[in-house]
């Protein structure tokens, strides 16, 4: 539970929980013109469940029928941990996806010829790419 103190200004803190050992600062809400203190990123007016994009139920079998078990979970550490950075030009990210080159849906394998290690930006970008180029 939160509790707002102080009249305002940069010396507000909020109390979190019901002891006042854990002060923290107040912030103006992130929502643009709106200068309202809280303690997370947005006031209680600007949090709200129209904030965030609903997504569509994910459809697809279990990760486990798609091919992804425990010798995939295997695969995966050990190619991380071989290759531990994004393989994408320029970039210096950590590496946290073991990506299929050639998609398993389209035939690609787990061996790691076929693997690439990617960071979750570089493998969103990839993703999206093949998801719109086998749409239009």
């Amino acid at each position: 539970m939160r509790k707002r103190l102080g009249s305002g200004g940069a010396s507000s803190f909020s109390r979190v929980g019901s002891g006042w050992d854990m002060l923290k600062p107040l912030h103006v809400c992130a929502e643009p013109e709106c200068a309202e203190l809280c303690a997370g990123t947005y006031c209680v007016q600007h949090t709200r469940a129209e904030r965030y994009v609903q997504r569509e139920p994910d459809t697809r079998p279990t990760a486990n029928a798609r091919g992804y078990d425990y010798q995939w979970q295997q695969t995966r550490e050990a190619f991380l941990r071989r290759y531990p950075w994004c393989m994408a030009e320029g970039c210096g990210e950590r590496a946290t996806v073991a990506d299929h080159i050639i998609p398993r849906a389209q035939g690609g394998t787990s061996d790691w010829e076929n693997l690439q290690a990617l960071c979750k930006a570089h493998h969103d970008r990839k993703t999206r790419a093949e998801n719109s180029a086998g749409q239009g």
